[in-house]
């Protein structure tokens, strides 16, 4: 599903070198949550940023799917990005100016092939996956915290991605939204998506599949 393969990352502070990432190699797999953790300063936003593509590495190679991002152009990448990758930040990141359902359409704008009726179907659809689709006219100052990142979870699968990033989700919702929000990318993941979180949430480790943990420019599994 997304495989790293020797990703190396350094930042150039004026005249000092910080080396994040070294020879990191790894490989993603679908069905499966995976929970990404580390010390700060580990280089986790970094990783993950990497993985979507977001951000350049200097060494190594990514494989998503059966294609390698090594020789792509900016436009290929963003091409790709929108086509397998949904994102899910800590802070929502939802135009205030548009209800919920005009949230979640927003990345279908890429897909020209979809009329306007499409996307606005599309969209309830989305959020009554999360269970909003009552909530679908509601703009995000009339919804709760969790409710938010429910649509900016519906928001990532606009476009059917296979790969949803989350960084920090749950990071500023209480117990019972963070356990909805995790009900939902576990779910997910069952439907075939490869979900990879980065958390300090130690009630996310119970939920993945997967623990890794970010060291030493490098990342491992931790055993359960």
């Amino acid at each position: 599903m997304l495989k790293l393969e020797n990703i190396c990352k350094t930042y150039h502070m004026k005249e000092k070198e910080v080396k994040v990432l070294d020879n990191l190699t790894y490989e993603f797999k679908e069905n499966q949550v995976y929970c990404i953790i580390g010390k700060s300063g580990a280089g986790k936003t970094t990783l993950i940023e990497i993985m979507g593509l977001l951000l350049s590495f200097d060494a190594g190679n990514i494989i998503i799917g059966e294609k390698s991002v090594k020789d792509l152009s900016d436009n290929e990448l963003a091409d790709l990005r929108n086509k397998e990758i949904g994102f899910v930040f800590q802070s929502f990141y939802l135009n205030p100016l548009m209800k919920a359902y005009e949230n979640v359409m927003l990345p279908m704008y890429l897909d020209k092939s979809l009329t306007k009726e499409a996307r606005i179907k599309k969209s309830y659809e989305l959020l009554e996956l999360v269970g909003l689709r009552k909530r679908a006219n509601h703009f995000p100052k009339e919804l709760s915290g969790g409710e938010q990142q429910r649509v900016a979870i519906s928001r990532s699968l606009a476009n059917d991605p296979h790969i949803i990033l989350a960084d920090e989700p749950t990071g500023n919702l209480d117990p019972e939204n963070t356990l909805k929000i995790l009900d939902i990318l576990k779910s997910l993941s069952k439907k075939g998506k490869c979900v990879i979180i980065v958390s300090h949430d130690e009630v996310v480790k119970k939920y993945a599949d997967i623990v890794l943990r970010l060291e030493n420019n490098s990342i491992e599994e931790v055993p359960e």
